[in-house]
């Protein structure tokens, strides 16, 4: 069950995440109300959590890493088109005061949303990031770089990238060390 738990979590948050952006942009009437879309995405999310913190101790960092990543990618869309509004609107000044009014009723709270959201495609690097200092195998300073780009938009992708990386090259260096023993 916990391995069910455990790949199935991270795939309810993607899943919950574009069935609502979906919902929500069809120009008729939504199948289900944009609260309880935020509930479901709540839910998906504690689950994960609680999932990430469960298996942070019993999974491979690297498998754990793994899924950060694959969280991250599938979630890159999200990430992108937020950006491009962000970006987008501000700069669009043809609608006069609309702009503003869309920036501050609209644009800032899906920032603020799609970085919680961020921050939750984050917890495997968070987790992965707590067991390798822990095991003292990676320097405390490269630990505490890749924690706080898991916490910076844009360079999250990247540290999660960099941490995967990171972990073939030691698994890949483990073995070797190994058999010169």
């Amino acid at each position: 069950m916990a391995r069910f738990a455990r790949i199935a979590a991270p795939l309810l948050v993607i899943a919950v995440v574009y069935a609502g952006w979906l919902d929500q942009a069809l120009p008729e009437q939504p199948l289900f109300p944009i609260f309880v879309w935020i509930g479901a995405l709540l839910i998906a999310i504690y689950f994960s959590a609680l999932t990430v913190l469960n298996s942070q101790d019993k999974v491979a960092p690297r498998a754990l890493a793994c899924w950060g990543l694959v969280i991250k990618l599938a979630l890159l869309p999200v990430f992108l088109i937020t950006l491009i509004l962000t970006i987008g609107v501000p700069l669009d000044r043809s609608n006069g005061n609309i702009g503003g009014l869309l920036l501050v009723f609209f644009i800032l709270p899906l920032d603020a949303g799609v970085y919680c959201l961020m921050l939750v495609s984050s917890f495997h690097g968070f987790a992965v990031t707590k067991r390798l200092l822990a095991e003292h195998t990676i320097p405390t300073a490269t630990a505490k770089k890749l924690r706080k780009m898991h916490a910076v938009p844009i360079a999250d992708f990247v540290a999660a990238i960099w941490l995967y990386v990171l972990l073939r090259r030691l698994d890949s260096a483990t073995p070797t060390s190994s058999q010169d023993a």
